[in-house]
């Protein structure tokens, strides 16, 4: 059994937790004690055991235009970054992610070492003793929070975004057909991607200016960094590794595998 501390209580944060939890090691997880807020349609591609406990439905993944044409609306022209339509086109099963994130802050919320992002900026601070006695470490919070080197290169691309978000009052004005994805790599109309999955819609557009509807914020879709700070933390989720094509229950599958290999113990 290994002590596991974890960075980080959103979803990717709480589910390697979990991982850990049910390999029956004993787990600590630091963070800013705020529960994340999910905007729009998010879900998840694999239920989590013991915390994903409703049926999933069918997701039809769509893809209007080429995926070349895809892939250099959202990216830029001549990119090579592969585009999710080239893996996700078709019909594929989808299980709810809020209901699995609100099970697992009901099973962990309350042990989340409440700790401000200063105190990730320097690792040894009022974190410290959880860092130095933990077998192992991982870490979901962005991973430019604990990069220490002003060289290391965090490579994406700011996109445009709605999403529904009913404790704010705050619908996507457009409509979607429920339980679909839509990417869009054709000229018009401007948004690369329109889904609608669990009733929660979201349309996101690409870089450049800011789209005219009331709400649209800004936001990073990472590709990859250079960052090869504190080797000792393994860095999981898509902020956390910094790296595009991360699904949330990759945290999870990942901190599974190594702990039951023994792996990632280095004290």
């Amino acid at each position: 059994m290994s002590k596991v501390l974890v960075f980080g209580c959103g979803p990717a944060g709480l589910m390697t937790a979990h991982a850990a939890a049910l390999g029956g090691h004993d787990v600590i997880i630091v963070s800013k004690k705020r529960k994340s807020e999910l905007f729009g349609c998010q879900y998840l591609h694999q239920p989590i055991p013991k915390a994903t406990t409703s049926d999933p439905v069918n997701v039809s993944y769509r893809l209007t235009g080429s995926e070349q044409e895809y892939r250099e609306k959202v990216y830029g022209y001549g990119t090579k970054e592969k585009g999710s339509p080239e893996d996700l086109v078709g019909d594929h099963q989808g299980w709810d992610i809020r209901e699995t994130y609100d099970n697992l802050w009901a099973m962990y919320g309350q042990y989340v070492m409440d700790r401000p992002a200063e105190d990730f900026e320097e690792i040894g601070t009022s974190v410290n003793r959880a860092y130095e006695t933990a077998d192992v470490v991982y870490s979901t919070i962005p991973a430019n929070v604990l990069c220490r080197n002003e060289e290391h290169v965090f490579g994406g691309v700011q996109v445009w975004a709605i999403g529904d978000a009913p404790t704010r009052g705050q619908t996507v004005p457009f409509e979607c057909a429920e339980n679909t994805v839509i990417c869009n790599g054709e000229e018009s109309p401007g948004w690369y991607r329109m889904a609608r999955v669990f009733g929660h819609t979201s349309v996101e557009w690409p870089p450049g200016r800011k789209p005219p509807v009331e709400g649209v914020v800004p936001f990073i879709k990472p590709l990859k960094t250079t960052c090869d700070c504190n080797p000792r933390i393994t860095r999981l989720g898509r902020y956390g590794k910094w790296e595009k094509g991360v699904l949330s229950h990759d945290a999870f599958n990942e901190a599974t595998t190594e702990l039951a290999a023994g792996q990632g113990v280095l004290f």
